[in-house]
């Protein structure tokens, strides 16, 4: 919950080929939803937001999203659970397992 005065987000197309295609947006949008996983190293967040006229967009949290009023995050931690990346072949990413 929350709002953004700039949004960056790596788009969903990515691919082994097109790995990192970027976009920032300079205006204000309500932050939507952010989900995700925190890790030791690592971080695997996706945001969605909301424009003034409702469109939404969504995609990885990357450098360079700057706050407008608040954003209001809970991070939960799971003891007993693990999370491990492997690189996996077909996507070209690392991928939980």
């Amino acid at each position: 919950v929350g709002s953004l005065q700039r949004a960056t987000l790596r788009l969903a197309n990515a691919d082994r080929d097109n790995p990192n295609q970027i976009k920032t947006w300079d205006q204000r949008f309500e932050i939507c939803s952010l989900v995700g996983t925190l890790g030791r190293g690592s971080c695997h967040l996706h945001m969605t937001i909301a424009d003034a006229d409702g469109q939404c967009f969504g995609g990885h949290v990357v450098d360079g999203n700057l706050v407008f009023t608040t954003a209001e995050i809970v991070l939960v931690q799971l003891h007993d659970w693990v999370f491990e990346r492997q690189y996996d072949s077909a996507t070209g990413f690392p991928e939980l397992h």
